[in-house]
């Protein structure tokens, strides 16, 4: 399960608004891992490291995006220096506002050891594909950052897309085993389109006529 911060003020704010939510997850499902996407909002890594300090003997999956990005100059040793002393992997999105830097951003982080798990996601597919490949041959963990489809790495994405739509508009279903969807071994694309589905989503209806005459 991912759970998401706010914008709470104070240090002290910032952690108790992700621990109390921790807390209340594994109250009711201790078996059940957390990855808490902190957003950059803890900002300094003392913050972080109260936090994981706090978090000790529950279940977590990773700390995503803890602290500020830019911190020492994009050198990234505060982000290493956090990652040697807690026992949380740590996770960040390898290209969050630059994609077309995401391949040095991700080897820069790499070389710095500065993460556990790279979250990747381009402007498009393919992009998204290029950096799954490089962290993969890095030998990193990670996931893809997806709102349909996309690699996983090692880790499951965000349990958002088709799991989140009202309708797929097709009849069979979407499984999803280990973190990612299988693919279909059914004729052609390997779905049928539910028409009755799509007449009732329609929002509008355009005929293409072919031309004889060409």
């Amino acid at each position: 399960m991912k759970t998401i911060t706010n914008r709470e003020e104070t240090p002290e704010q910032r952690i108790r608004y992700v621990t109390d939510r921790v807390e209340a997850i594994h109250d009711v499902l201790p078996e059940m891992s957390v990855r808490p996407d902190i957003r950059w909002r803890l900002r300094e890594v003392w913050v972080a490291q109260e936090l994981a300090c706090r978090l000790e003997g529950h279940l977590i999956d990773s700390l995503e995006s803890p602290i500020a990005m830019a911190t020492a100059a994009g050198t990234f040793s505060e982000w290493r220096r956090f990652r040697q002393v807690i026992g949380i992997p740590i996770a960040d999105h390898v290209s969050p506002y630059r994609p077309a830097l995401a391949r040095e951003n991700l080897v820069n982080r790499f070389r710095a050891e500065a993460l556990d798990y790279a979250i990747v996601g381009g402007s498009g597919y393919l992009d998204t594909l290029e950096q799954s490949h490089l962290a993969h041959s890095l030998g990193m963990g990670g996931w893809g950052q997806t709102v349909a489809y996309g690699p996983n790495l090692t880790q499951p994405y965000d349990m958002v897309g088709p799991l989140a739509w009202e309708h797929t508009l097709v009849r069979e279903d979407f499984p999803f085993v280990d973190g990612a969807f299988l693919v279909p071994d059914r004729p052609g694309l390997g779905y049928t389109l539910d028409h009755d589905a799509v007449a009732k989503y329609l929002a509008r209806d355009q005929v293409f006529e072919i031309d004889q005459r060409s």
